[in-house]
């Protein structure tokens, strides 16, 4: 009866340790590539769009744009057909002479949002919030306005916390001092 159980025992840790190594050596796997992603796509696509994300652009300055996307990744097996595909509609909307803002501010949003997300998963620093308000890094005006309350009101509560602070420790060094100098000597 010992041995059945110590063979049971044997076999579901065996099943226990294979699932776990399974499950480490996957997620070491995503993690390289989307590294690989990050630093090969959307960190050299954010270089590109990051002094236009979210801007009225005109036609010249979106040709700049998508000669210079053209530029980086034109030995590049690497770019998403998310991407790729919006890429294609900029151009033909150009060539056309269709309206191609919504199509240009919808790429904004996804590199926006993709570099971020793999920012934080990969432990790289993301772009602040006063940063994003000083560049005018925001999809729409409401957007903008809430960041911006909320950014303000952080501010607020920290200077106002230093304050509290500050007269707590001064309260505090004046009771110190009056017990110290208060001391027979």
């Amino acid at each position: 009866m010992c041995n059945t159980q110590s063979n049971m025992l044997e076999i579901l840790t065996t099943i226990i340790v294979t699932v776990v190594s399974f499950a480490v050596i996957i997620k070491t796997v995503q993690i390289s590539t989307k590294k690989e992603l990050f630093l090969n796509v959307y960190f050299p696509l954010y270089k590109i769009l990051s002094p236009f994300l979210y801007k009225k652009l005109s036609v010249e300055e979106l040709q700049k744009l998508l000669s210079e996307i053209d530029n980086t990744f034109s030995q590049s097996e690497y770019l998403p057909f998310f991407v790729s595909e919006h890429i294609d509609f900029l151009r033909e909307g150009l060539s056309k002479e269709k309206v191609w803002q919504d199509t240009y501010e919808e790429l904004c949003r996804y590199i926006d949002i993709r570099c971020n997300r793999l920012c934080s998963l990969l432990g790289y620093p993301k772009r602040t919030l006063s940063y994003r308000i000083r560049h005018n890094q925001f999809a729409n005006i409401y957007e903008k306005w809430i960041f911006t309350a909320i950014f303000l009101f952080a501010k607020t509560v920290v200077f106002v916390f230093a304050i509290l602070f500050g007269v707590t420790i001064l309260a505090w060094l004046k009771i110190v001092l009056a017990n110290i100098l208060s001391l027979p000597m």
